[in-house]
């Protein structure tokens, strides 16, 4: 009986395309990215009283980092409201969500957008 002796003159390469295989995945869904959230604002619809308004808000991209905040800020005075102007916050539970907003003074017209802040800092949605 003949025994076939084995060649393993094909094995370092065939290790070597492993790794570099592996070397080439792709692997930004664990490493934090320095993109900021991307956020749409809707018009705000059946839900404006004299005091009060409703704005609908989705956070649509987080760039691989985790949300530290979101909501709605909104002013009178600044066509452009940030989180430095009057905001309401939303929890963290969901990428869509409606936030109320309270204590409006009437006939007066106000400037709303959604943001959301990661890491990588506040990203607005449009102003409505």
């Amino acid at each position: 009986m003949k025994i076939h002796q084995r060649s393993f003159t094909s094995l370092p390469i065939l290790l070597l395309l492993i790794i570099l295989i592996n070397a080439g995945c792709n692997k930004s869904s664990n490493t934090a990215s320095t993109t900021v959230p991307t956020v749409a604002t809707y018009t705000i619809i059946n839900k404006v009283t004299t005091t009060t308004a409703t704005a609908y808000v989705v956070v649509t991209d987080l760039g691989n980092n985790v949300a530290t905040e979101q909501g709605v800020c909104y002013s009178a005075t600044n066509a452009t409201p940030s989180i430095g102007d009057s905001k309401v916050t939303h929890s963290l539970d969901t990428a869509v969500f409606a936030a109320n907003i309270t204590g409006l003074t009437a006939n007066t017209t106000y400037y709303t957008r959604g943001y959301c802040t990661t890491a990588a800092g506040t990203g607005y949605g449009s102003v409505i």
